[in-house]
Formats: structure tokens, C-alpha cells, sequence
């Protein structure tokens, strides 16, 4: 079992971790080449000064797409969204994750096309599987979307202004509760029946291994 961050859910998985990318599985289609080549210039990229700066530093914009690791060998790396940051945590924060599989789609995952995010493909954010990791995981920005778009998901329950978290007097994290206003990319996938509930499962393994080195510091 796993405890799984922003919104206080618990995410509960019997599925062995995995080393591979997204696309690898059994029963997950390959990625499309141009997202393939996207994913090896990354892994192979030699990272100038500035590159890393924005690594190590100043990760602030909610909506930032970026690559995560869970450092652990078989090693995990995922597309992730930030959704949660917070002055008083400057090295954890909570994350979607992302998959670019439109014919996977649930009533849960919300499309965005190249022109939103300034990604080569469409990317589907999967607003049920929420994670904390820390700064250390995440890799460079490699696109993202405005603060309007972030605010069109569903159960962001964090109150954005200008791409940063509002905060009350005490220093808490204002709290709106509010419907998408964006559709959802598919329909419900309701149980084990619908050919996409593998796939879910998959998934939530890869979420589970990504927000791992997280959790582990704080068992009880």
C-alpha cells in the first residue's frame, strides 16, 4: 500500500515495479518514433549549466511537464505534471502522471494537444494518479501548460494564481473545491472487463515505484 499525496488517497497495489518506459509493457502499444526520439535525446542529452540550474532550482510553475525517476534500479521514468508545490517544502511535489495513449482513456484523464503544452504529441493527464516525489527526481522541463489550462482539471483543490499556489495569513494553501470545466478524453473504465483496466493497473504500479523514495522516508 501506498500513500499517495495531494488529496489524501490511498493507492493500494499488488504490481511488480518495472524498468520499462511507458510503451514497453506487455500490452501497452509502442510509442509513436517521433516520441521514441523525444525520450533518447533526452536520456542521452548532455545537460549546459542553465539546464541543470532548472533542475536543481526553482522548479515553481505548476502545469511544468518534466521527466521523473525513482533512482531505484529497475529504474522507472515517466512524463509526470507538477500540480503541488509549497514555500514551506521547496523539495517535494506532488505530481500527475501522464501517458501519451489517447485509445487508453478514462473519464478520469484529460487530453492536451502540441499547441497546449509545446510537446510533439498529445499528452493525457491522469488526474486519479497523484504522487509526491522529490526535487531530486525530476529532470528538466520539457513543456507544460498555462495557469488557465491547469485550472480546467477536475479536484484541484489548490487555489493558482500566476502559476503559484495561493497562501492565507497562517501560510496555508487556499482551498477551492470545483468540476472540471475541460471534458474528460474517455469514458469510465468501470471494472476489469473493459480492455483498459490492465493498463490502469500498470500504471498505478509505475506511480507507486515514482513516489516510493518519498513514502519511504516517512513509515511508521
Amino acid at each position: 500500500m501506498t500513500y499517495c499525496g495531494v488529496h489524501d488517497t490511498i493507492c493500494q497495489s499488488d504490481w511488480l515495479p518495472s524498468n520499462r518506459l511507458p510503451g514497453e509493457k506487455a500490452g501497452k502499444p509502442a510509442f509513436s518514433l517521433r516520441t521514441d526520439l523525444t525520450i533518447a535525446a533526452i536520456s542521452g542529452s548532455i545537460l549546459t549549466m542553465k539546464e541543470l540550474y532548472d533542475i536543481y532550482a526553482g522548479i515553481k510553475c505548476l502545469g511544468d511537464i518534466r521527466i521523473c525517476e525513482d533512482g531505484i534500479e529497475p529504474n522507472v521514468r515517466r512524463l509526470v505534471m507538477i500540480c503541488q508545490s509549497h514555500i514551506d517544502t521547496p523539495d517535494v511535489f506532488g505530481i500527475y502522471l501522464l501517458h501519451p495513449y489517447v485509445e487508453f482513456a478514462t473519464s478520469t484523464d484529460y487530453k492536451f494537444t502540441p499547441a497546449e503544452t509545446g510537446l510533439l504529441y498529445d499528452i493525457l493527464v491522469q488526474t486519479d494518479l497523484i504522487g509526491t516525489v522529490y526535487r531530486r527526481q525530476l529532470g528538466k522541463r520539457l513543456g507544460g501548460i498555462s495557469t488557465s489550462l491547469f485550472n480546467t482539471l477536475p479536484w484541484n483543490d489548490l487555489r493558482v494564481e500566476d502559476g503559484e499556489l495561493v497562501i492565507d495569513g497562517q501560510g496555508n494553501a487556499v482551498v477551492d473545491h470545483r468540476a472540471a470545466t475541460r471534458a474528460p478524453a474517455g469514458i469510465p473504465c468501470r471494472d476489469s472487463r473493459d480492455g483498459r483496466w490492465q493498463f490502469k493497473q500498470e500504471e498505478l504500479d509505475d506511480l507507486n515505484q515514482l513516489v516510493a523514495p518519498f513514502w519511504r522516508d516517512f513509515q511508521w
